[in-house]
């Protein structure tokens, strides 16, 4: 089958980003000959497994599409000959869920290109996806803000008739992940997305429902298409099946698609002041003042419990000296260890783990009331290596339920990076700082509760990044508003 485009203004665009290339510091596109179409897709560890394992690049380029690709800012882009250019585009916040889109495609075109969505213009075909955590969809509020989310895209969009859209629904979760009701929010945001509803009078957007395709009738990742019993990126042979149907469902909308001009004109690089995100919607809690900052200082009257424990400790009933440790595929191990110096030992943690894989420890305590009336909670730390991922976790009971044991306590996060240098750092977490984790979905609890914390996990690995090196955790202490 021949697909034929008819690309208003072709020459004059090559030309353009030919003479865009010349110019120092940049990385446009340009095509290797006068009817390539050059095509960018946006994505993070699953769509990369998708580009490799479903041959992309390679199919694209026998129907003459040049298929570049940006993942992680850390990877950047990546050229249809599978150069890894060493560039990036400063996705902001390397944010692809759908509140990270809706600031990317709010940023001001500019010409040259200073910004992640002014690089993306530089494209005939533009396919942006979010990644499987966003399967997690917890109420119908959120269901909705995703809506709206894309609404709002989708308005941007129509200002740029001259490119083609590509919306990719996101994948579902493993069935360990999620729960039935958010998995039945996930079928709907992505019938929403490849419906008539959004899609009709907006010729230069379609929809590959991508989720549909790895999705059971239940709306989670289907058996034949999990790589592990727990990991929800779709596996090899997920990519290998899907590969040549989102090649043909562009090729084919590609060959319906008919370019206008766009109805924006490119601001000069050096006019944009600044590029501040988008504002978010009036009803998002983001969009509220800032509090005053709260001082806070340490306080050893309010007692918390922290490995090597103390005898007296565990006799009296506050620390039950219970521990567990977890890990994916690659090597996690904790220990403590002597000191010399302000700390007389500290907790290590070692680990060495591939993209996507898991692992930490935790520890069991008795609730203490007393932490509602403190501020927060805070720990000194150091590692060997700067930017690693920290998953610090407090896990609360639910006192309507006192018959359950710790393993149903809801997990509330606070994530941080290692900061460089060798010298010892204090954390201080207010507890306002701690959300609930997706990943449990609607279990549990919704509001995080101090006095009812019977648990403290140190998780550590990340998405797309390898990770390995040793962070060294001490003195984890209760603190109170000055």
């Amino acid at each position: 089958m021949q697909y034929v485009s008819y690309w208003h203004n072709r020459l004059a665009l090559l030309l353009t980003l030919a003479l865009l290339s010349a110019l120092p510091g940049l990385a446009a596109p340009v095509a290797a000959q006068a009817d390539e179409i050059m095509m960018i897709f946006m994505h993070h560890s699953v769509g990369r497994r998708l580009i490799e394992e479903g041959l992309l690049k390679e199919q694209f380029a026998e129907h003459n599409v040049a298929l570049w690709d940006h993942g992680y800012n850390e990877d950047g882009l990546v050229t249809p000959e599978w150069d890894w250019l060493g560039t990036h585009w400063s996705v902001p916040g390397d944010n692809t869920d759908p509140d990270g889109w809706v600031t990317v495609f709010n940023q001001p075109v500019t010409s040259p290109p200073t910004n992640t969505f002014s690089h993306m213009l530089e494209y005939d075909i533009i396919a942006f996806k979010s990644c499987y955590p966003n399967a997690d969809i917890y109420d119908d509020g959120m269901l909705e803000t995703y809506k709206e989310y894309y609404r709002d895209i989708r308005d941007i969009m129509d200002q740029h008739p001259d490119k083609l859209f590509i919306v990719i629904t996101n994948p579902p979760l493993n069935p360990v992940e999620t729960s039935p009701d958010a998995a039945a929010r996930a079928i709907e945001w992505a019938a929403y997305l490849a419906s008539d509803e959004f899609l009709e009078g907006h010729p230069n957007v379609v929809t590959f429902d991508f989720f549909s395709l790895l999705a059971d009738e239940n709306g989670m990742l289907r058996e034949e298409y999990r790589p592990s019993p727990r990991d929800s990126h779709p596996n090899r042979l997920a990519n290998e099946t899907i590969g040549p149907l989102f090649v043909d469902f562009v090729m084919q909308a590609l060959a319906e698609f008919t370019p206008g001009e766009s109805l924006v004109e490119p601001q000069p690089a050096d006019s944009v002041i600044s590029d501040e995100p988008a504002a978010p919607p009036a009803d998002d809690p983001a969009s509220e003042p800032a509090a005053d900052p709260v001082e806070t200082t340490r306080t050893d009257e309010i007692t918390v419990c922290f490995p090597p424990f103390d005898e007296e400790s565990i006799t009296s009933g506050l620390c039950t000296g219970q521990t567990w440790s977890w890990e994916g595929e690659g090597r996690v191990a904790w220990e403590i260890v002597e000191l010399s110096g302000i700390f007389p030992s500290a907790m290590a943690i070692t680990f060495d783990l591939p993209a996507d894989e898991y692992g930490g420890m935790g520890f069991h305590f008795v609730s203490n009331p007393l932490w509602a009336e403190a501020a927060g909670i805070a720990f000194t730390w150091r590692a060997s290596e700067p930017d690693l991922s920290l998953n610090f976790s407090l896990g609360v009971h639910d006192p309507a339920h006192p018959e359950e044991d710790e393993a149903a306590a809801t997990p509330f996060e606070f994530r941080l990076t290692t900061p460089e240098g060798e010298d010892w750092e204090t954390v201080v977490i207010l507890w306002d700082g701690f959300t609930k984790a997706r990943w449990w979905g609607e279990r549990g609890l919704t509001a995080f509760d101090p006095a009812n914390v019977v648990w403290a996990s140190y998780g550590v690995g990340e998405s797309g990044v390898d990770q390995a090196g040793t962070i060294w955790i001490a003195d984890l202490h209760i603190v109170i508003a000055e």
